[in-house]
């Protein structure tokens, strides 16, 4: 009767720690994840006429504020999962989102374009 208590007991430590740590790091997972996609979407190593439209560039803007939020919240709420990944992974969820929100406003021809993202690359350890 012991073991069955002690298996129950197992299973809700086991549940906690899932709901702790494991779900929270695979949503900074998935931020990540969607960071790199916005970023091969809407700023491409290869450049097309895309980045003429208005209406583009407020999708762009749009796309890039709602992750830089998603990523700002992330690091406001899940201070343990971001202190992990950033001491072992190296990912600055914090500074990825303010070159996030840096980036989003600006247009074609700005030159800080390349430097907002190869530091966001660099804060989520991406490979662009």
């Amino acid at each position: 009767m012991t073991e069955f208590w002690r298996g129950i007991l197992g299973g809700i430590v086991a549940w906690f720690a899932t709901m702790l740590f494991g779900h929270p790091f695979y949503e900074l997972i998935n931020l990540r994840k969607e960071t790199a996609r916005l970023l091969h979407l809407y700023d491409p190593a290869i450049k097309d006429d895309r980045a003429t439209r208005t209406d583009w560039l407020e999708e762009r803007k749009t796309a890039y504020q709602n992750c830089a939020a998603k990523l700002s919240a992330f690091d406001s709420s899940q201070c343990v999962v971001t202190a992990f990944a950033g001491w072992c992974l190296r990912w600055q969820p914090r500074e990825a989102a303010e070159k996030l929100w840096s980036l989003a406003p600006l247009g074609p021809g700005a030159t800080e374009r390349s430097h907002l993202r190869e530091g966001i690359a660099k804060a989520l350890n991406l490979t662009l």
